[in-house]
């Protein structure tokens, strides 16, 4: 969608308000006869590019992303227990099936742990036949377990044809009956099945003469060839892109509740502009999930690698529903997809630092006039946009502060903000969503940053970011030095 659509899909409806919900997450349970401890999770390779109301949907992961791996993590707590997963393929695909239970391994920037139970994968077509199985004995491959010597982890790598699978992670040697899955499995019945010669218990390790006990904790790996998109996960490592409030970790499921709201359009605007404490880190989840631009397709990732005002404007139109798609990405496990590197790095690339890696001629600037009296306990600084060429239908974002004084920010009549976060001690927040225009050679009276005497003196630019609305191109603008002038007095109004 570009910025054109965008700002005449909120005219046509009156886009005021800042709430918004995202579509419920569909969960489904697929009663298998004569399985115990059923869980299913479906996984897809192709989907729609819009999500429906009642489906968690995700885009395809572009070419610069193939091969891309989905992570499915979870813990036995039986030995009859089967995890499944569910698989369609829309053209002939290359799929990899690992298991990180018995020895461990690293994923992308991700260990597992050794120390699971000894796995047994077995895939089946969409009639229920055993197409393939295994159970270990890839010491090329996988992780070999430095207890016991061996590597127990299942590997299977199959081409598949157009059609829909169904994988199932069961623990050795749980086997299903007659080779067909709606039989179910043979020792489904008996949830102690591996500890009965040894004394009683679960998860005990078969493969050796000893029989210890392991843990429950497996991941499990599915890998394809090429672009491909998750539709119902779950239990899958994923988040809804734009979903980032409340949060407690840069890395998933730390942050997100399912919805899309106003805290999450506050956390964007304040991670677009640099404000400090709230900056994800660079190639996390949560730096993913803020990259919402260029949006999600059904053949292409969205996101680019930078936080700018086009990621935040996607957010405002899918928080207030006149964008109702819904994306829902898998974890890069800290790899990052443009550039290199991964999330070891505290920097959050955002348009700010990108200007200053990929420096152009600026076409604008973001001017503090100088400091005034704004009544007995008060000062105010001017910010002004200034133009070196015509900036038209351009829209902003910036962020200042001291990070110790209460600021405040008092708009101008001429060019009111679409949003302004001024309750963060020490910071002010503001975007002009619609766009503003200005002609070469003139400036703009955006408003003013009010604080306490001498606070205003001491600002600080964190954030700053611009884009053109009818064809999102990147507006440069720099920083311009305070300049003392004469404001007239109607421009400086307290509210």
């Amino acid at each position: 969608m570009s910025g054109r659509e965008i700002l005449d899909a909120g005219r046509a409806a009156g886009v005021v308000r800042m709430t918004g919900r995202a579509g419920g997450l569909l969960q489904s349970r697929e009663p298998l006869r004569g399985v115990a401890e059923l869980k299913f999770l479906s996984w897809s390779f192709n989907t729609s590019p819009l999500c429906s109301a009642f489906l968690l949907c995700a885009a395809a992961v572009a070419a610069f992303a193939s091969p891309s791996t989905y992570v499915f993590q979870g813990a036995f707590t039986t030995d009859n227990q089967i995890e499944m997963v569910g698989i369609t393929v829309n053209a002939s695909e290359q799929v990899t099936i690992r298991t990180y239970a018995y020895g461990g391994g690293a994923i992308g920037s991700t260990t597992a742990s050794a120390g699971g139970f000894a796995p047994n994968a077995i895939l089946f077509d969409s009639a229920g036949n055993e197409i393939a199985a295994d159970a270990g004995g890839h010491c090329a491959v996988t992780s070999v377990d430095s207890t016991t010597g061996n590597c127990d982890d299942a590997f299977i790598q199959e081409t598949l044809e157009p059609g829909t699978y169904t994988l199932a992670l069961a623990e050795y040697d749980n086997q299903p009956n007659d080779s067909f899955l709606a039989d179910g499995f043979k020792q489904s019945g008996n949830p102690n099945f591996t500890c009965a010669e040894f004394g009683g218990g679960s998860l005990c390790d078969v493969t050796t003469a000893l029989g210890p006990q392991r843990s429950g904790n497996f991941i499990l790996a599915v890998t394809a060839d090429r672009a491909t998109a998750i539709t119902n996960v779950d239990g899958a490592i994923a988040y809804l892109v734009g979903d980032v409030s409340p949060y407690t970790a840069d890395v998933a499921p730390g942050f997100g509740d399912g919805t899309l709201s106003i805290a999450d359009l506050i956390l964007e605007l304040f991670a677009v502009n640099n404000l400090p404490g709230f900056q994800p880190v660079a190639c996390s989840d949560r730096f993913d999930a803020m990259d919402l631009f260029p949006a999600d397709t059904s053949s292409a990732r969205g996101g680019d690698g930078v936080l700018d005002i086009r990621d935040l404007i996607l957010e405002l139109f899918r928080v207030n529903n006149l964008d109702i798609s819904r994306p829902v990405r898998a974890t890069r496990l800290g790899v990052c997809a443009f550039g290199g590197g991964s999330s070891s790095s505290s920097e959050s690339l955002t348009d700010a630092t990108r200007n200053g890696r990929f420096p152009v001629r600026p076409q604008g600037a973001l001017a503090l006039g100088s400091p005034r009296l704004l009544g007995a306990n008060e000062e105010a600084v001017p910010i002004y946009l200034e133009a070196r060429e015509d900036l038209v239908r351009v829209a902003l974002t910036f962020a200042l502060g001291d990070q110790r004084s209460q600021l405040r920010f008092v708009p101008s009549a001429a060019a009111p903000p679409s949003i302004v976060q001024d309750h963060q001690k020490g910071a002010v927040a503001a975007a002009w969503l619609s766009g503003v225009s200005v002609r070469a050679g003139e400036r703009l009276l955006l408003g003013y940053v009010a604080g306490p005497p001498g606070a205003v003196r001491n600002l600080e630019v964190y954030g700053l970011s611009a884009a053109g609305l009818d064809d999102n191109r990147d507006v440069r603008l720099e920083l311009s030095a305070a300049k003392p002038e004469v404001v007239p007095d109607e421009n400086l109004r307290v509210q």
